[in-house]
């Protein structure tokens, strides 16, 4: 699913880790993902433009969609523990060492 937030909060990220002051840096390799999540972050939003039809939040994600058609009226929180929490867990993973 491609949520708005994942174009933008990967970059703002990147950019916190790269400037901060306790970081010890290889300077290539940190420009070098710098460029690449840049790059990933404008692929991303061009796809979820060209998605919407160029629109900003014009529909909503076939996904959604179909979990509310499959559970019914308990789609909220199921969806809620599949895609949001579930991301979270992903989150938390790659950037807690």
């Amino acid at each position: 699913m491609i949520d708005l937030y994942w174009t933008v909060i990967p970059v703002m990220l990147v950019h916190f880790y790269a400037s901060h002051p306790l970081a010890r840096t290889d300077r290539a390799r940190s420009v070098a993902v710098v460029v690449l999540t840049w790059v990933w972050s404008v692929r991303l939003t061009h796809n979820y433009f060209r998605r919407e039809r160029w629109e900003w939040g014009k529909r909503e994600d076939w996904r959604f969609s179909n979990m509310r058609e499959e559970y019914g009226r308990h789609w909220w929180w199921i969806s809620f523990f599949a895609v949001y929490a579930c991301q979270q867990k992903c989150i938390n993973d790659i950037f807690v060492v």
